[in-house]
């Protein structure tokens, strides 16, 4: 579902540039989940019309630069007798970059005369629009501060009514008059809890002082080994049931006591909300100094993409994850980056995620704006630019394109607008 959210800013924001109309496939099923934006019109094609036909036959984007480009070889190439009415352009992790010619500048001046371009993919490509000089001059004119995602999701991606009133309820119940909101992400990428996934997530906690006294000083003491470093804190003694049925939907807190901090866990697996639920438990005592609420809204076990009940969920905790007034999150997971680009935060990573190395830093600060763009394009040879322009380094063409944090783990720009 993050994917596809991606992907639907990405297309907007490149129909805006393009000044093209943007609409969505019907197999996407998004009309589900999402509302249509747009008042008295509709995004979505029409059933009858054949779009999965056009797409398949369409000329992919590569092959298509390859052709102009043989043409102007042999000097029979004319601008004013162009043929092909569709392209299609396929940026997805698994195709091995073939389609990355669509980030040249001049490819996308030919692709200007083509009437329909059929974009699909699972990457928040607007990183690679900034290589573009064009497109680069309207993104700072549209986003002075290089926010493009945080205003395009805002304005584009809105839950559906059924969905948007379960997550209304949601934070009614667990969130409204907390002083504190701090959003953990747990991808489990090999489907089964990590102990160690855990023990970091305390680090992290501890080591960037994200559970706090608000606007009072707090005393802090080491608990026994098996946490140690961690804050003395507080938690309802009814915390544990109250969380262990959240699958069920939210349940209600206790009124009368005052919750200092409630902490959001979106995991398909409930084990990490628990192990921090019984850390706060285990350390209640008469000298406690924080009351930490530790909810989630559902844990699925299992990634079950196209259940309309399991995408709901991920809808559910990415809006969830986006009222948080902190972040930490998985790296690589566009799960997290969609919950961080919507809340305009730079989340906190999961260094060396999974391996918990005591001696080096247990999470740090994210380098950039909004989303990443995995599979961007690199070494890229753009035959219909004058000669020596290609896309080697993508990090070096333009100021504020760099790569993201973890071993140059995807493409992203850099923005004074995000909250560090």
């Amino acid at each position: 579902m993050a994917n596809q959210l991606l992907s639907l800013v990405s297309a907007y924001v490149y129909s805006l540039l393009t000044n093209r109309v943007m609409l969505i496939a019907t197999d996407s099923h998004i009309e589900k989940y999402l509302c249509n934006p747009f008042p008295f019109s509709s995004w979505l094609i029409p059933p009858s019309f054949p779009e999965p036909q056009l797409r398949t036959g369409a000329m992919r984007v590569a092959e298509y630069v390859e052709e102009v480009a043989a043409k102007k070889l042999n000097n029979s190439y004319d601008s004013s007798n162009i043929t092909i009415k569709h392209l299609q352009v396929y940026i997805i992790c698994c195709d091995k970059r073939h389609d990355h010619p669509f980030f040249c500048p001049a490819a996308q001046r030919h692709i200007a005369d083509i009437n329909w371009i059929f974009y699909q993919s699972h990457e928040y490509t607007v990183p690679g629009f900034y290589l573009i000089p064009e497109f680069r001059r309207k993104l700072h004119k549209w986003f002075p501060t290089h926010d493009a995602f945080t205003h395009v999701a805002r304005y584009l991606l809105h839950p559906q009514d059924h969905i948007w009133d379960q997550i209304t309820k949601f934070y009614g119940l667990h969130m409204d008059g907390v002083a504190q909101l701090l959003g953990i992400q747990v991808r489990a990428w090999k489907g089964n809890y990590e102990p160690s996934i855990s023990k970091q997530i305390e680090r992290c906690i501890i080591e960037q002082m994200l559970i706090v006294k608000p606007l009072e000083v707090a005393t802090y003491e080491k608990l026994d080994d098996a946490t140690e470093g961690s804050m003395q804190v507080s938690s309802r003694k009814e915390q544990g049931r109250e969380t262990s049925n959240s699958t069920e939907g939210p349940t209600a807190a206790p009124q009368k006591e005052k919750i200092d901090i409630t902490v959001f866990v979106a995991s398909l697996l409930s084990e990490y909300r628990d192990n921090l639920t019984s850390l706060y438990m285990k350390n209640d005592s008469t000298n406690n100094i924080l009351r930490v609420h530790v909810v989630s809204a559902s844990t699925e076990k299992k990634q079950r993409t196209g259940n309309a009940r399991h995408d709901i969920a991920a809808i559910t905790d990415i809006w969830m994850l986006s009222f948080m007034h902190d972040l930490v999150v998985t790296p690589y997971s566009t799960f997290g980056s969609v919950a961080s680009g919507l809340a305009g935060i730079m989340p906190l990573l999961l260094d060396n995620y999974g391996q918990d190395k005591v001696e080096e830093a247990a999470c740090t600060r994210n380098n950039v704006a909004g989303p990443c763009f995995l599979v961007y394009p690199r070494k890229q040879t753009c035959k219909l630019d004058p000669p020596g322009f290609d896309i080697q380094d993508p990090a070096t063409i333009v100021p504020e394109v760099k790569f993201c944090k973890n071993d140059g783990g995807g493409l992203g720009v850099t923005s004074p607008f995000y909250i560090p």
